[in-house]
């Protein structure tokens, strides 16, 4: 779904774990309601994106992320970077159950987590009025979640057997054009060698299906370089499934801003020449050893 509006429930600066938080922390909470948030509170967050946002270093937004998550119980999945928030209902109450089961339709843009257990078990702070649509809906999507982990599941099998092959000296995979374009371009901007296996090229196709191009591409792997190259807890992110995975729309209408520049923060701008360095010398010590 995407992004419009979120309200701020009053009771929410009153909340008994609220106010155990320093400023920036409550700044941080209040941003996990309404910056990034879907209508379900469970959802995919971009640390990097948020520290920009609420103009914090992603150090300091990194240290206040986890005393939040902490402090609030909110979950947290690493991999594939979803958020869940167990106060959600609390303060986000649709207004009948027909408004909670198209809600609930968000489910539809949450990779599956030990988080959407949690999610789908959690009736605390709805109506009790509302649990048997609640109850219904989430039953559908875990049929549908188990569909797709079967698939993902053969999907793996199919990868394991060529592998094998491709080690062995019979060359890579093959892949389609695009899909390979998109990841040798990736491979060449960061320095890195990711594989064209199929963890890897299932989000560069999704975005190829939805219309974007390599010229995309290159402006999204271009802006998250910049950004997230020069520190430690965000380089990690570099990789296929972030940088062509679900944000990649918003990644790219941010690298668009401003005739195509992204907005970067002073600290950021102090460190470009430093990490294109970098990078240059990964490539060289790569170019040299091959």
């Amino acid at each position: 779904m995407a992004e419009r509006y979120r309200k701020v429930d009053p009771r929410f600066w009153a909340d008994e774990r609220v106010v155990l938080l320093a400023t920036e922390e409550k700044l941080i909470a209040l941003y996990c309601f309404t910056g990034q948030a879907n209508r379900i509170g469970l959802y995919c967050f971009s640390p990097g994106r948020a520290a920009e946002e609420t103009a914090l270093s992603p150090q300091t937004f990194g240290k206040g992320f986890g005393k939040v998550r902490q402090i609030l119980r909110f979950g947290w999945h690493e991999p594939t970077r979803v958020l869940y928030l167990p106060t959600w209902w609390k303060y986000n109450t649709p207004e009948n159950p027909n408004v909670l089961k198209s809600c609930l339709g968000d489910l539809h843009d949450v990779p599956r987590t030990p988080l959407s257990t949690a999610f789908c078990g959690n009736l605390t702070h709805l109506p009790e009025t509302f649990h048997q649509t609640f109850r219904a809906t989430v039953e559908t999507f875990a049929k549908g979640w188990g569909e797709r982990m079967a698939d993902q599941e053969q999907e793996q099998e199919q990868e394991q057997e060529v592998l094998p092959g491709a080690r062995a000296g019979t060359g890579s995979p093959p892949s389609p054009p695009g899909e390979r374009e998109w990841l040798d371009l990736l491979n060449r901007e960061t320095g890195q060698a990711f594989k064209p296996v199929e963890s890897n090229l299932r989000p560069i196709r999704q975005r190829l299906r939805e219309g974007y191009g390599l010229e995309d591409a290159h402006a999204v792997v271009k802006s998250r370089l910049i950004h997230w190259s020069a520190d430690p807890n965000l380089r990690q992110y570099l990789r296929p499934i972030t940088v062509f995975g679900t944000k990649f729309d918003g990644y790219l209408a941010e690298a668009r801003r401003n005739g195509g520049a992204p907005t970067l923060t002073p600290k950021t701008q102090g460190n470009v020449a430093a990490v294109e360095a970098a990078v240059r010398r990964v490539q060289g010590e790569t170019n040299a050893a091959d």
